[in-house]
């Protein structure tokens, strides 16, 4: 074999050798790829297999809940339709039928109110407690009102831990958030009461917090202890102002830093009257001062506290809502006692200027105050019909006239709740004629059905 025969034979084995490796490399990336792709679905069938599982685990849970819903529901039906009195298969809620409502009579106290003195920046409104707003000042709006928010905070803390006179409450133990707390709302100039992480505080301490030296920080700690959380808390304070009829009141925290807080002076009123049907309010707010373990000597913001017999109610300030103030002063009528209550928000000169409205409208509406009994003692009702009855049946008075203390020129309106299981066979009381004025409740007398001879001819409740 010649050289140039030998040398192109180790150049086809050479080149054929190259071949093979690449045919040998390429075979193992296909089959890495194919590898690759395998574990790629073995991974996704996996997750769906997953995602599958849970889904029948969620339909299952939900399906048990609702059958233990559903078996709850039948017992508690099964339990009402063997407690009810009448033995008709019914929850105790259902058996009971609202009172029939009709519109009584109306009347108008004579006399015409006095003049006023309102204040030129600001709002202002004088009433009674329970019985509503005698006069607001022309310039009404719906204002910041700071501080008197804490009114709202004090009635829930109040009717969720009801308290007896005598009575701390439970304890609450203060946290290290409540602290840094403190510190930060002090730094941001808050109103605040100092305290210490791992303090102890009773309800009616933190309640004399709140109200008297109007700790925006206490009332953080008692929505958080009330509700859980701050959010939760101001839901129910909304809640409780559409309970209590307050179109113009938001609450947007239980403090009244945040100047969304709002509402108006004849308002507030209602929410002051309203707080200050709890003894324990009532013994709180006309404190001068009180001593606490931490915070030491805590004064009564209120500087109208004392005078002309104040008894309370809340004081307020922020730069937004400047001077607000609710005070109340005890006022004795024809023998009877009210409450009488003044609002002022919005005054430029602070909580003083605030407290010479509140004092001055106090002192203007007491001499428009008179007493009234607006049924006679002998009147009868005679529109009225009974449940099941096709014509009138004539009520009269169960007891005296009452006698209430409005104002001049209060325009009166009643209603009569008619029991639902009475029948004009009835003895005993079957009715209730109840006085109102627009912002309020007077009271009422109860009404039982009149004998024949007792019914003059025509006539009517005036």
């Amino acid at each position: 074999m010649s050289s140039f025969e030998r040398i192109r034979e180790v150049e086809v084995a050479d080149g054929n050798a190259g071949s093979n490796t690449a045919d040998v490399g390429v075979s193992a990336q296909r089959v890495r790829d194919d590898r690759e792709l395998l574990e790629r679905r073995a991974k996704m069938r996996r997750a769906h297999a997953r995602r599958r599982r849970r889904a029948q685990i969620r339909r299952r849970r939900l399906t048990v809940l609702l059958l233990l819903g559903l078996l709850l529901f039948g017992m508690w039906n099964v339990v009402g339709a063997i407690t009810a009195p009448s033995g008709r298969a019914t929850t105790r809620h259902v058996a009971v039928a609202p009172w029939s409502q009709f519109t009584g009579p109306s009347a108008r106290v004579p006399g015409r109110l006095a003049s006023f003195t309102w204040p030129d920046k600001g709002e202002a409104a004088v009433g009674i407690q329970g019985e509503g707003v005698i006069a607001h000042s022309p310039r009404q709006r719906i204002v910041p009102i700071a501080s008197m928010t804490k009114m709202m905070t004090a009635i829930l803390i109040l009717e969720d831990h009801p308290l007896r006179p005598g009575e701390a409450g439970p304890s609450v133990s203060l946290t290290a958030a409540d602290a840094r707390a403190w510190v930060t709302d002090s730094q941001n100039g808050d109103s605040v009461v100092p305290v210490r992480a791992g303090e102890r505080l009773s309800e009616f301490q933190l309640l004399e917090a709140l109200l008297m030296s109007s700790g925006d920080n206490i009332a953080d700690i008692l929505a958080r202890w009330d509700s859980k959380s701050i959010g939760a808390f101001v839901a129910k304070m909304n809640r409780r102002a559409r309970a209590l009829r307050l179109s113009h009141t938001v609450y947007a925290d239980p403090s009244g830093v945040s100047a969304r807080s709002r509402s108006t002076p004849s308002e507030q009123i209602l929410v002051a009257g309203e707080l200050m049907r709890s003894p324990i309010a009532r013994q709180i707010v006309d404190q001068k001062s009180i001593a606490f373990p931490v915070a030491g000597t805590i004064p009564n913001f209120n500087p109208a506290l004392g005078t002309d017999g104040i008894i309370g109610v809340k004081s307020g300030f922020t730069h937004a809502a400047m001077g607000c103030l609710a005070v109340a002063t005890m006022r004795t009528v024809g023998g009877r006692e009210v409450m009488l209550i003044a609002v002022a928000t919005g005054n430029l000169f602070g909580l003083y200027g605030a407290a010479r409205v509140d004092e001055q409208l106090l002192a203007q509406a007491e001499p428009d105050l008179v007493t009234i009994s607006p049924i006679h003692r002998g009147s009868v009702l005679t529109d009225i019909a009974l449940p099941g009855s096709t014509t009138p049946t004539p009520l009269r008075l169960a007891r005296r006239p009452p006698t209430f203390v409005v104002w001049r020129g209060a325009r009166l309106r009643s209603k009569v709740l008619v029991d639902p299981h009475a029948t004009a066979s009835s003895p005993g009381i079957v009715a209730r004629l109840v006085y109102s004025t627009p912002t309020g409740t007077l009271g009422g007398v109860p009404l039982a059905i009149a004998l024949p001879s007792n019914v003059p001819s025509g006539t009517q409740a005036s």
